[in-house]
């Protein structure tokens, strides 16, 4: 499976250092929505997913991210040791 990451400015009307109400809730809601992307993602069924929270979906996803890179460095590594194996006893 392949994701794409998808970057977008959030726009903030800002008047003498705060922000408009609006534009608060419109970032909330974009956070909000982000959040929802991300929790579809995880390979967790259904029943579970409808019960996590922003911080429980984000510490999965931030979990799920770090396994997923751990073990594609490991294969990684691996495989440059089969191929090392294997060219050595191919130059035998």
């Amino acid at each position: 499976m392949s994701l794409s990451v998808e970057l977008i400015a959030m726009p903030c009307v800002v008047f003498g250092g705060r922000s408009t109400k609006g534009a608060s809730k419109q970032r909330r809601d974009a956070i909000n929505g982000r959040v929802t992307q991300i929790r579809e993602l995880l390979p967790v069924s259904e029943a579970v997913r409808s019960r996590l929270s922003q911080l429980q979906v984000m510490a999965l996803a931030r979990s799920y991210i770090a396994k997923s890179n751990f073990f594609s460095t490991m294969n990684r590594q691996y495989n440059d040791v089969l191929l090392m194996h294997y060219t050595a006893i191919a130059t035998l």
